[in-house]
């Protein structure tokens, strides 16, 4: 991290590293311990490198990871700020329990931009068994399809189809809900064209999630979502609003789609038109299992993820009941067992241990944070100030590698033209053009790539 650096840096020096760099420092490795897994492992929002383990695309998966950093981690992390939520099923520093898993959500879109994609609403689940919802990763630079990998189709962020990256506005965490039992976020996102997307994510410990999404736009439009699964996992289609997703080993989970009556959703895997089910791991593009959803934008779309394993549950969740965005409830569908529910500003969940109804917990508003904006200040004077470095000099370097390959060609072509013309008489002559071209030509190669790209 370029922190630890720093203060490296500063120790290696002999001089106390100021304590705002310490403060942040903490933080960060605070963050880090919360998004690292007790594998090894990182989730892959944005430009997280994942590299293939065992070898091959059959091999497991895994983020890079500094794994010598201490970690502390705790059930839930909120960084209003970062515009990043880490949820844990359970205590993470207890490892090998089946149950446990981790999910993240982002909402952050900063200033730089940098290695970020536009995942803003999306989120990532990994459980002990598997990651489960991925994005596209580290994409390479000057690959195909670069554009669109970083773009809307490379999470799974809702929004309107005629939405342009670009145009995705600004996002807000609007509440917050939490208990031993689960963890409730509510977002929304306001569009430069002014349509909004709500999405609601709640997490029943240890194996549930229930996400709703809720447009409004005064276009008539199409709400989508691209879901996004590890490419190690097989999805198969199990009736006609769900889906089994089994690894090499099993069943690993199970999705439900609700709502969205008149929309449909369609299972593809290495789609270039649509873009959609790709993933990169170690510099490379492998397809990826995906479910591309699209719903009128005046009707929600309810997306259901259970990891209990077979025997755990008697039947399958549902939601049984929508009346509006802020009041619902979910349910073991033969049964008709309520779950959770929501009506208006609190949340119930409803589990064994609590003997009936658990107790109800309050959804409590966030207050707008001004701590992105004071960065986002903070980065563009910055900026007016000095030249920032230009990023992904690797494309360059082939395309100014090309060029050059190129215009050398075109000189030898104009160097034989001048030999068929002068033949003897301008040997000489074309001899020393010939050297003194190469010279250049050398020259001007070794003065791009060792001090203008540095």
């Amino acid at each position: 991290m370029l922190l630890e650096r720093a203060a490296l840096y500063f120790d290696a020096l002999g001089i106390a590293a100021p304590t705002s760099l310490i403060d942040r420092l903490g933080k960060a490795r605070a963050l880090y311990a919360q998004l690292l897994r007790p594998d090894g492992t990182l989730p892959s929002l944005g430009n997280t490198v994942r590299i293939f383990e065992g070898g091959g695309i059959e091999g497991r998966v895994s983020a890079r990871s500094n794994r010598g950093v201490a970690v502390e981690r705790t059930v839930r992390w909120t960084g209003p700020t970062s515009g990043l939520l880490v949820w844990w099923s359970m205590d993470p520093t207890v490892p090998g329990d089946d149950r446990l898993s981790q999910t993240v959500v982002t909402w952050a879109n900063f200033a730089t931009r940098a290695h970020k994609h536009v995942d803003e609403m999306s989120l990532f689940v990994w459980t002990n068994k598997s990651d489960i919802l991925i994005g596209s990763g580290y994409w390479p630079y000057g690959s195909p399809y670069e554009k669109d990998a970083t773009g809307w189709a490379g999470a799974n962020a809702p929004h309107f189809s005629s939405e342009a990256p670009e145009d995705r506005g600004e996002t807000r965490l609007l509440a917050l809900a939490s208990s031993d039992n689960f963890e409730f976020a509510e977002l929304e996102r306001t569009g430069r064209r002014g349509g909004r997307i709500q999405r609601q994510i709640l997490h029943v410990r240890p194996d549930l999630w229930f996400v709703i999404d809720t447009p409004s736009s005064s276009e008539a439009d199409t709400l989508q979502s691209t879901w996004t699964f590890d490419p190690g996992l097989t999805v198969l289609p199990k009736s006609a609003d769900s889906l089994e997703i089994h690894s090499t080993t099993g069943l690993v989970a199970q999705v439900r789609f609700g709502e969205c009556r008149n929309g449909t959703w369609r299972l593809t895997k290495g789609s270039e038109a649509p873009f959609a089910g790709w993933t990169a791991a170690d510099g490379r593009i492998v397809p990826a299992p995906a479910v591309i959803r699209r719903c009128p934008a005046g009707e929600s779309a309810v997306f259901i993820l259970d990891t209990a394993q077979p025997g755990q549950r008697t039947s399958d969740v549902t939601l049984t009941r929508f009346v509006a965005p802020d009041d619902w409830t979910v349910s073991l569908g033969a049964e008709a067992t309520a779950i959770a529910s929501r009506h208006a500003s609190q949340i119930r969940s409803f589990l064994p241990r609590c003997r009936g109804d658990c107790e109800l917990v309050a959804i409590t508003s966030v207050p707008s944070s001004d701590g992105a904006a004071e960065i986002d200040r903070s980065f563009r004077t910055l900026s007016e100030k000095y030249t920032r470095h230009q990023e992904g000099w690797r494309r360059y370097r082939v395309k100014i590698s090309w060029a050059l390959v190129i215009a050398w060609i075109g000189l030898l072509a104009v160097l034989a033209i001048l030999g068929l013309v002068l033949r003897r008489n301008g040997l000489s002559l074309i001899s020393i053009v010939s050297a003194t071209a190469l010279a250049g030509w050398v020259g001007l190669a070794l003065w791009l790539h060792l001090v203008y790209f540095q």
